[in-house]
């Protein structure tokens, strides 16, 4: 029996990949596939979309969020830090909390199109905010510059997902589904 060679990175059952299931928008701005899943090939030959969560996300910390004066719930301390820029979390939970929590605060505070959260999120100064706003949008199907609600479990979930995957690529990215489950473990929304 021969498998293909390369292992997806963020599995340790040894499921192989069978093929990229990602996609480009018209634009070319890669669209990833359904958030957080592989078609696979498994030992006994049988394909199956699998579900893969990221084991590794650098720092717990899926949006990069910045060091600042917040007490998040599971933030490390300063003398536990390995670095000083970004926030360090005990588990990838606590750190997806922490960016919900401040997305929320965006929200209340008027930021409820994609074109302002990604704008203020990741300026310009520092990013390539016009090719974020624009994956991010594609990936959620939706206009940037259409409100959308944050205390819709569904979308927030839908945002976070994107913005994981362009903070930290591919392979650490969130998929959807983990993100509503934090959602749910912290009674987010």
């Amino acid at each position: 029996m021969v498998f293909p060679k390369k292992k997806i990175s963020t599995d340790n059952y040894g499921y192989y990949p069978v093929s990229d299931t990602g996609a480009s928008s018209s634009s070319g701005v890669p669209v990833p596939p359904l958030n957080g899943q592989e078609t696979v090939v498994v030992p006994n030959m049988t394909m199956q979309l699998v579900t893969v969560v990221p084991s590794v996300v650098k720092w717990n910390n899926p949006l990069n969020l910045r060091v600042s004066g917040n007490e998040w719930q599971g933030k490390l301390s300063d003398k536990q830090r390995t670095q000083q820029a970004f926030e360090e979390f005990e588990s990838l939970d606590y750190g997806t909390r922490a960016a919900i929590k401040n997305l929320l605060t965006y929200f209340s505070r008027g930021l409820d199109t994609i074109r302002k959260i990604i704008s203020t999120w990741a300026p310009s100064s520092e990013n390539n905010t016009t090719a974020y706003i624009q994956y991010v949008s594609n990936s959620m199907i939706i206009n940037p510059d259409v409100v959308i609600n944050l205390k819709d479990k569904k979308v927030m979930a839908s945002l976070v997902s994107a913005m994981s995957y362009v903070e930290k690529g591919k392979d650490q990215a969130l998929p959807v589904f983990y993100v509503m489950g934090v959602i749910d473990k912290f009674n987010l929304i």
